[in-house]
């Protein structure tokens, strides 16, 4: 949602600005909206953003974007998944991130996604019966085998 939310605002001010508008009008646009700052990740680490989308109710998407500690683009992702709810999305989010580092040797990676629900749900578990099961376990799975260099956070 964050990214879609700054491509929205991104679109908005290049339509007003090639429009030929002043300087006042861009900024009293600017104002309204609330800015999103990207945070630095600590030292030797890789910052992984994860987000998801969901159009319709049914077609979903998730994707992810990896920045060093300078702030420099890495690589990203985006994936469509069809049908799945914004929960199961973000999760696979996760997971896809936590795949890339693994396949890229990656030791030190913060995964950043704005779903806390998503968060407590890695970390506290859910039932077998669950839905979202399956991902969370393989989430783990692979945490483990990047033996405490991934670390995931809610926004």
């Amino acid at each position: 949602m964050i990214i879609t939310s700054i491509l929205n605002r991104a679109a908005e001010f290049n339509n007003v600005h090639s429009k030929g508008c002043d300087s006042s009008l861009i900024a009293s646009i600017l104002a309204s909206h609330t800015l999103i700052k990207w945070n630095f990740p600590t030292d030797h680490f890789v910052k992984c953003n994860v987000d998801a989308s969901l159009k319709e109710g049914v077609r979903a998407a998730y994707c992810g974007v990896f920045r060093d500690g300078s702030g420099v683009w890495l690589g990203g992702f985006v994936r469509n998944i069809g049908s799945a709810s914004i929960t199961m999305s973000k999760l696979w989010g996760v997971y896809s991130a936590l795949q890339l580092a693994e396949r890229c040797s990656l030791r030190h990676l913060w995964i950043d996604s704005d779903s806390k629900t998503a968060v407590d749900m890695i970390f506290n578990g859910v039932s077998l019966c669950h839905p979202c099961y399956a991902i969370i376990k393989a989430i783990k799975q692979l945490m483990n085998m990047l033996k405490g260099c991934a670390y995931i956070s809610c926004l």
